[in-house]
C-alpha cells in the first residue's frame, strides 16, 4: 500500500507537472479587455467579444498562432478619466497580464475604449497607445519591460458606428424584418448615437417587434467576420467610410 501511495503521488505529482507545462507552452495569447467590468456590471463586454469574432477575419494568421481570450477586469477607462484614474488603472492591469504571461506567453494586449465623440485625428487612439506603451515599459513582477505588443482600439463613438459602414451584415441579423432596412447616407461617425440610431431604425421599420439592442453586436460582428472572409464585404468599405475602423483593419493586419 506504501509503495502504491508513492506510486500515485508520483503520478499525480507528474501529471500536474505536464498540466502546468502544457498551459506555460500552449498557442500564445492576445488579451482584450473591454469597458465595463466589475463596475460597470459588464454590460461592455459585447464590444469585447465583438473584436474577438472580428480579429481572425482580418488577420487569417491569427487563428492558427494565437488564442484569444477576454478579460472582463481590470476595464478600460472612459475617454476623459482623470490622470490619476488613468495611473491606477494601468497599475492594475499590468498584474494581470504578467499573470497571465506566466502561465502562458502573451503575444498581445488589445484595450477596447469608446471615443464617446467625434475624433477625426483619432486623438483618442493616440492617447490610450501612448498610456498602453507606458506601462508596458515599466518594470513589472518579472523585473523587466513587457515584451508584448499593445492595441488600442478606439471606435469613434461607439462600436455602432462600425455596423453602420456594413449595412447588409446588420441585415442578416433578422433577414425577415429587416430585410428592406434604408440606412441615412452620411458619416457613420456623424451619428450623435449610433447605437440609439440603430435601434430607433429598426423599432419604427417593425413597428415594435424587432429593435436592435446591445446585445445583438456580437451577432453582428460574427456574421460580418461570415462575410468578410467569404469576400461579401470589403474588410475597408470605402463609401462610407470610418478611419476608427481601418485602424483596427490596420493593427489586426500587424498582429
Amino acid at each position: 500500500r506504501v509503495g502504491a501511495h508513492w506510486v500515485n503521488s508520483g503520478t499525480r505529482g507528474f501529471l500536474r507537472e505536464f498540466h502546468n507545462m502544457a498551459k506555460r507552452h500552449g498557442k500564445p495569447l492576445i488579451l482584450v479587455f473591454g469597458e465595463g467590468g466589475k463596475g460597470g456590471g459588464g454590460k461592455h463586454t459585447y464590444d469585447a467579444t465583438a473584436i474577438k469574432s472580428l480579429l481572425p477575419a482580418l488577420n487569417r494568421s491569427i487563428d492558427q498562432a494565437y488564442d484569444i481570450k477576454i478579460r472582463k477586469d481590470p476595464p478600460s477607462l472612459t475617454r476623459g478619466a482623470s490622470t490619476g484614474a488613468v495611473l491606477s488603472w494601468m497599475e492594475s492591469l499590468r498584474p494581470v497580464i504578467d499573470a497571465q504571461d506566466a502561465l502562458r506567453p502573451v503575444h498581445a494586449v488589445i484595450v477596447h475604449q469608446d471615443t464617446d465623440k467625434e475624433d477625426p485625428r483619432l486623438e483618442g487612439h493616440t492617447q490610450l497607445l501612448k498610456n498602453l506603451e507606458s506601462m508596458r515599459a515599466k518594470k513589472g513582477r518579472p523585473k523587466r519591460a513587457g515584451t508584448w505588443k499593445v492595441f488600442a482600439v478606439t471606435p469613434v463613438r461607439m462600436t455602432e458606428a462600425w455596423w453602420l459602414l456594413f449595412p447588409e451584415a446588420v441585415k442578416t441579423l433578422a433577414p425577415g424584418a429587416w430585410r428592406d432596412l434604408k440606412f441615412a447616407q452620411k458619416p457613420v461617425e456623424s451619428h450623435q448615437d449610433p447605437a440609439g440610431y440603430l435601434t430607433s431604425l429598426t423599432d419604427r421599420h417593425t413597428n415594435g417587434k424587432r429593435k436592435y439592442s446591445k446585445s445583438d453586436s456580437p451577432t453582428i460582428a460574427r456574421k460580418l467576420a461570415e462575410r468578410i472572409i467569404v469576400g461579401q464585404e470589403p474588410a475597408k468599405p470605402d463609401n462610407p467610410a470610418s478611419a476608427s475602423w481601418n485602424q483596427f483593419v490596420d493593427d489586426a493586419r500587424s498582429m
